[in-house]
């Protein structure tokens, strides 16, 4: 879409537009950007997200086109929705908060672990994978890092296994470093 914008020649308006909608209601940025809006039938409101994190960005752009991105995380092993946000509580950054019957908890690594009626019973005649995963509480550890703020609202932080831990033992996450250097113009 910001591509067609660009070879429009609008790329400065369509910013000034985005400028205007962060401090409008959503019924002026539904204006703002009809147009754009009408290229998906002028009827979408409300746009669901799972199976990869959403950049943060990316969401807030759409909020300021006037279009509620709601998000959620899981895995197939817990049948398969872990969280999702509801729409009035949607905080772009997180994915919700856990789905009735299914509970959530950061491990002391920051590891998110979950259990509910929908977890699986273990891998195909693989015990041993098995027992890696579902400890003798009934949790299923994800392999994905996340936080749980006060209101109960899940941040997904990454794989596990691509958290670095620096000599000093300060924990890096590949999707900051992505961050960071995203916002340098000269990275693509």
């Amino acid at each position: 879409m910001e591509r067609g914008v660009d070879q429009a020649g609008r790329g400065a308006t369509f910013e000034r537009l985005h400028a205007r909608a962060r401090r409008a209601p959503k019924p002026v940025r539904r204006l703002l950007f009809r147009s754009v809006l009408h290229e998906f039938g002028g009827r979408l409101h409300t746009v669901g997200v799972g199976a990869s994190a959403l950049d943060v960005e990316i969401a807030r752009r759409w909020e300021e086109m006037g279009v509620d991105i709601l998000q959620g995380y899981g895995a197939t092993e817990m049948g398969p929705v872990v969280s999702f946000t509801r729409p009035g509580r949607n905080v772009i950054g997180t994915v919700g908060e856990p789905i009735p019957g299914v509970e959530v908890r950061i491990a002391e690594d920051g590891e998110i672990l979950a259990r509910g009626p929908g977890r699986f019973a273990g891998y195909w005649k693989n015990a041993e994978a098995t027992a890696a995963a579902i400890d003798a509480d009934g949790w299923y550890h994800t392999g994905d890092l996340g936080v749980l703020t006060a209101d109960g609202l899940l941040t997904f932080r990454g794989r596990k296994k691509d958290m670095l831990a620096l000599p000093d033992g300060q924990k890096v996450y590949a999707e900051d470093v992505e961050a960071v250097l995203k916002q340098d113009a000269r990275v693509k």
